[in-house]
């Protein structure tokens, strides 16, 4: 029975959560505990869900019952045909279908090269460049074939396969596995068998993967890079929630420093550094109302509070940019993180973390572990103090963090990731779990002033 009916007196909302930015509700929770209680019941499935899986959980209404949907993401062997979660928008692996076999043809292609290009057989290389081409062209119009398949719809009854919908993208063309997350599974299913959408929710079951963060059962947001080309035209004609992140609030920006060349401000929590897409005051734009000439030496994560030097003008900002580049500037972060190990600080422990990171193409603005491609990223870090030492649950620890690089999201990954201290910062929506804040704050900058060349210090 792949719809769950819910046993509770909750009044269901007229619209549906939006699922690049939500807050699980207590209806998606109570499905979710029905999704762990069956997975807890097929232990046979526990060593291939344990190196990470993606489930998510649809609540929908019809005819005035609540009930619920279930899926994966991908596709699992052990649990294809498992009815207690929906099917594949399109089912490819048939093990006889027309996927299969073109996919078993392209892999003996691939067979005949490596081992002609060995040296066995002694065949020509005209001969093997037009097996490549030949590998290279099956495998293009394997491609096309799969992602035509893939015929979505919408709450409008529309219909747009995957190339149609990508199409008008940057990418042009689907990235791999697109059509395979939790969401549009599931919005698929509920279309098909006239089933109102709800609310929307997905956790993570497993391991971390190696480069990315994933929390055993914390929750996440619908990819972006697959899912939001795909959820866009999907969710056409549902009664939506606004995106969160629009609405989002924030404190003041409190002026600490000024002069004739700089501004130094605090900025808090929720505020951008610069304007961005979302329609959202920021501390540049606060900056050059009153002077137009104000140019931000640096950046803040949106989420991060703290310290930012601002220009009056040109020369000033090149000068601090200089410093930037040549690492002279010091920054000092402190931050709340809640160690994923009991016991695993002590006050005054320290270290430094080395780790390259690299963006994520698919999953923009989180960043990766990436010892192929990243760029080194450098944090040095030390605990200050502890609260709950004694106990395992909600244990946090006060930690004085020093980058002594500048990428993007780096105290973050560095902090969450298993590979640095496997300690998520508290509130940390990317690669930990929400709560009031991110609780990460830009506490001490020093640099020379450009204009009388005196070493500045701000706390």
């Amino acid at each position: 029975m792949t719809f769950h009916i819910l046993h509770t007196d909750i009044t269901p909302p007229e619209s549906m959560n939006y699922p690049f930015c939500y807050e699980p509700d207590s209806l998606s929770l109570l499905a979710v505990e029905g999704v762990k209680s069956y997975i807890l019941a097929h232990p046979d499935w526990f060593p291939v869900l344990q190196e990470g899986k993606m489930f998510g959980v649809l609540v929908v209404e019809k005819n005035g019952k609540i009930g619920y949907l279930a899926a994966y993401s991908g596709q699992i062997d052990n649990l294809e045909g498992d009815d207690f979660f929906v099917p594949p928008v399109f089912d490819y692996l048939q093990p006889d279908g027309y996927f299969k076999r073109e996919e078993a043809e392209i892999t003996h292609i691939n067979y005949n090269i490596i081992r002609w290009e060995s040296g066995e057989d002694n065949v020509s290389i005209d001969v093997i460049d037009n097996q490549k081409t030949e590998r290279k062209s099956r495998s293009q119009a394997l491609q096309h074939w799969l992602f035509s398949h893939f015929v979505m719809l919408n709450a409008n009854g529309e219909k747009r396969n995957l190339l149609d919908i990508f199409s008008d993208t940057p990418l042009k063309f689907p990235p791999s596995g697109a059509g395979e997350c939790c969401a549009p599974k599931l919005l698929q299913y509920a279309y098909l068998n006239g089933l109102r959408p709800v609310r929307i929710a997905e956790f993570w079951w497993g391991d971390s993967p190696k480069k990315e963060i994933r929390h055993h059962l914390h929750f996440y947001p619908a990819c972006r890079g697959r899912c939001l080309p795909i959820l866009s035209f999907m969710m056409q004609g549902l009664n939506v929630e606004d995106d969160p992140q629009r609405t989002y609030g924030h404190g003041e920006l409190k002026m600490i420093y000024e002069d004739d060349h700089i501004i130094v401000v605090d900025k808090p929590s929720g505020m951008l550094s610069v304007p961005g897409k979302l329609s959202r005051t920021s501390v540049q734009s606060l900056l050059q109302e009153k002077n137009p000439d104000i140019l931000l030496c640096h950046r803040l994560d949106m989420d991060t509070s703290g310290l930012i030097v601002a220009a009056k003008n040109e020369a000033t900002y090149k000068h601090i940019q200089k410093q930037f580049l040549d690492r002279t500037v010091k920054k000092r972060y402190r931050a709340i993180v809640i160690p994923k190990d009991t016991n695993r600080f002590h006050i005054g422990d320290k270290g430094t973390i080395d780790l390259p990171l690299a963006s994520d193409y698919m999953e923009r603005p989180c960043q990766i572990v990436d010892f192929e491609n990243g760029k080194r990223a450098i944090t040095e870090w030390r605990v200050e103090s502890i609260i709950n030492n004694q106990s395992s649950i909600n244990q946090e620890v006060t930690l004085l963090l020093i980058p002594h690089t500048g990428r993007t999201h780096q105290l973050r990954v560095h902090c969450a990731s298993p590979l640095g201290l496997n300690s998520p910062i508290k509130g940390d929506p990317l690669y930990g779990q929400r709560a009031d804040r991110l609780h990460l704050y830009a506490v001490y900058l020093e640099f020379t002033h450009p204009a009388t060349g005196e070493r500045m210090r701000f706390q």
